[in-house]
């Protein structure tokens, strides 16, 4: 995009970015198959040679002459090697996944990618509404070469390996002492990600952590194509990540205004780079356009009430799943926000028509990263905790605090001018100091978990159930696979068959047209049983399988939120609904073992419905 080079772990990710955004394109036109997928992987890697020959490599200085860059540097790489090295050897591949949204969902979609070229293919999936595919695209460059258990690692390590480099990017040189770098990645590595499941965390982390580098740093070419790129991304990715991108081009937009005062410019850069950001994410909108089009069949609705906001507390001291309070991510955002005031004071206290701001500094983008990284925490926890329910939004606001508060309170340092430097570096250390200090008693359980169990799943069954592991372990065997292949091959080759099972990603997804079911699958406004499905294999019984006391449960329990309630009113409907179905269908295959109830059924025929 003839664009500025910039530091290279942010081009880390705005390639990843790019390469999420082409899944789109493949994935639209039905070519996302292993072929297309490594051809991407082989047009990259030239890509990457052509960019580095323009850097000019041989400027490029890997290893420093100074003395104080090269310690720098060394204990970056310490802390950086260590972390992704752990990760390495305790979850690739992990012993155990969530039972519910790994098998039930996520380990699915690149599964049924792989096989049919396009993730588009069930109304009652979380596919176009919890995630557009993005991470499941970059999950099926690992499934392509390697067994399906390892597709942890793209976020796991990968993630957390890079997002540890833009870290490190952002304190480089930053400080008086030469273990800026190392603080930055440590403190990246040190905050509870609150990991439950395989979707975005780290990845969103980092991306959201390329779109404040871009804005905030001297060195990055903040173009309106290339935020555009890890805008679209990151709601490819998952499309609650569209607030940062929302918030930050807003606040981007304040920030190059007051910075220029030219607010007519601001305005139109502003709009160039949401044009940008629809045309990249559009492919992954436009193919999901059917199902968007279509009447859903549940009709239960369920709205938000007073009741779904009682257990918000930004300061409560209740751990939250197996982590942490929701204390240490209030002091992380509260961080942010007091590095956006001192970003706003470097600015003032400098004034406008300082030349050097221009050239070297970009306070009011340090403001930008900061103050999106607040206002996303509180947004997510006193507004959209009342339908999403207060611990997943806590959950969810982890990655927005990582690639924002922690990095712009790293940034802190370069806020100089007329403020004194002492002030700015104190600022920054202590923030620095604040995180490691309020994580490190959850980080250190953390790890220990981690070592122990090969985990780091927050809730306590992952590890105190003696039924979990054995569970876990016998889903992802050959002999689940054949029990489900038994099951699938009573369909007839081309039918469409509606599966509701824990272990969908067991399916053959190219031998049938599958509609496969996820509880969050249900909340959708157009879920819908399409009418030409005769053939029906259902979970009944099972380790993963809701019961009636699940149900109920979920549709009454205190702080789950309105779209929890609206998922278990939906699933516990369909649930009932083949129960009837089943009990006058033609019965035409069961399974029964000690732990779990299969039966596939013919319901009617050509012209019926």
């Amino acid at each position: 995009m003839r664009a500025r080079s910039g530091r290279w772990p942010v081009s880390i990710g705005i390639g990843l970015a790019a390469v999420v955004c082409v899944g789109g394109v493949l994935n639209l036109a039905h070519i996302a198959y292993r072929p297309a997928l490594w051809l991407a992987a082989a047009i990259a890697a030239v890509v990457s040679v052509l960019e580095t020959r323009r850097a000019n490599f041989a400027t490029l200085q890997i290893i420093p002459k100074e003395t104080r860059a090269r310690i720098e540097l060394c204990a970056a790489a310490l802390v950086i090697s260590a972390a992704t090295v752990f990760a390495i050897v305790t979850q690739l591949p992990p012993r155990v996944f969530n039972f519910q949204d790994d098998l039930e969902k996520y380990l699915a979609h690149p599964v049924r990618m792989l096989a049919t070229g396009t993730m588009a293919g069930s109304p009652l999936s979380a596919l176009g509404s919890e995630t557009l595919g993005g991470q499941a695209f970059l999950h099926g460059f690992i499934l392509s070469a390697v067994p399906l258990p390892y597709v942890n690692g793209v976020d796991s390590v990968f993630g957390l390996f890079a997002l540890m480099l833009i870290a490190a990017g952002a304190g480089w040189r930053r400080f008086p002492w030469p273990l800026g770098a190392a603080l930055a990645a440590l403190c990246t590595a040190i905050v509870n990600p609150l990991y439950v499941n395989i979707s975005g965390l780290y990845i969103g982390a980092l991306l959201i952590a390329t779109g404040v580098m871009l804005v905030a740093d001297e060195r990055e070419d903040a173009s309106p194509v290339l935020l555009g790129i890890v805008y679209a991304a990151l709601v490819a990715i998952k499309p609650i990540y569209g607030l940062f991108a929302a918030l930050h081009l807003s606040f981007s937009f304040v920030a190059e205004g007051l910075q220029s005062a030219r607010w007519r410019a601001s305005g139109v850069r502003a709009a160039h780079t949401a044009v940008w950001a629809a045309i990249c994410v559009a492919p992954w909108f436009a193919m999901y356009l059917p199902m968007y089009l279509s009447s859903g069949a549940f009709v239960a609705q369920i709205t938000p009430t007073p009741e779904d906001s009682a257990g918000v507390s930004l300061f409560s001291a209740s751990r939250i799943f197996d982590g942490d309070s929701v204390v240490p991510y209030t002091t992380l955002a509260f961080t942010g926000a007091l590095v956006a005031i001192l970003a706003l004071a470097a600015w003032k206290t400098n004034g406008a028509e300082d030349d050097r701001l221009d050239r070297r500094e970009k306070p009011l983008g340090i403001f930008a990263g900061a103050v999106t990284g607040c206002v996303s925490f509180l947004v997510l926890l006193l507004y959209l905790s009342r339908w999403g329910g207060y611990l997943p939004c806590v959950r969810y606001a982890a990655p927005f605090l990582l690639g924002t508060c922690v990095i712009s309170a790293i940034e802190a340092p370069s806020l100089t001018g007329k403020l004194p430097r002492h002030l700015c570096t104190t600022v920054a250390a202590a923030s620095a100091l604040t995180i490691i200090t309020l994580f490190a008693p959850g980080a250190v359980h953390r790890y220990q978990k981690a070592e122990q169990y090969h985990t780091i799943l927050s809730f306590p069954a992952a590890t105190q159930s003696p039924l979990y592991a054995p569970y876990i372990q016998f889903s992802l065997s050959p002999e689940a696979r054949e029990e489900i292949a038994e099951l699938q091959s009573h369909v007839p080759a081309g039918e469409s068959l509606f599966a509701w099972i824990d272990t969908p990603y067991l399916l053959d997804y190219s031998r049938n047209r599958v509609i496969d079911i996820d509880v969050a699958g249900t909340a959708t406004r157009w879920a819908h049983v399409p009418q030409d499905v005769h053939y029906f294999l259902w979970q009944y019984q099972g380790f993963g399988v809701w019961q009636e006391g699940d149900y109920n449960f979920r549709m009454h329990a205190a702080g789950l939120g309105a779209r929890d309630r609206l998922i278990a009113t939906r699933a516990f409907g369909l649930a009932n609904t083949l129960t009837e179905l089943a009990n006058h269908a033609q019965v035409v295959a069961q399974l029964n073992t000690p732990d779990d109830r299969y039966v596939l059924f013919r319901v009617g025929g050509p012209g019926t419905n």
